[in-house]
């Protein structure tokens, strides 16, 4: 359902603000809340959207655009003790790829066995990217109550 349903005749709404809650009291409306004019029911849906998601993370996960091997590569940063999420992206792309080089050219195993086996090599042969990134990039403890 678009928003601007029921607008007719109002012209141009300015954007709401995030803080919807405090526009309340300047929203017209006939007090029924049945009136086309009445923005009591937009507000209500605005208050009921999804909470905001960084593209940043969803891109790191590998989730948008789905990519198994970002994911991969997310996961085993977090073992190794890297905030994904603090690595510049020309970086991770370049270590995304050398781990896909690894993986499809390199690492003779078949199945699990071959992932491990490209992560052995690619550690072996980027160990130096990932200390730099160990200390420039430490993943938060979780404080646990």
């Amino acid at each position: 359902m678009s928003l601007w349903n029921g607008f007719r005749g109002l012209g141009r709404l300015p954007l709401v603000c995030r803080e919807a809650s405090r526009l309340e009291h300047r929203l017209p409306c006939s007090g029924l809340g049945s009136s086309s004019r009445c923005l009591r029911p937009i507000l209500a849906q605005l208050e009921r959207r999804q909470p905001f998601t960084n593209w940043w993370h969803r891109w790191v996960d590998g989730k948008n655009p789905d990519s198994p091997n970002g994911a991969a590569v997310a996961r085993f940063l977090r073992e190794e003790g890297v905030n994904p999420y603090m690595v510049p992206r020309d970086e991770l792309e370049d270590f995304r790829k050398h781990y896909l080089t690894q993986l499809n050219w390199f690492a003779k195993a078949e199945g699990e066995a071959r992932e491990a086996e490209a992560w052995g090599i690619l550690k072996e042969k980027k160990g130096h990217v990932l200390v730099k990134w160990q200390s420039l990039y430490k993943q938060p403890e979780e404080t646990v109550e």
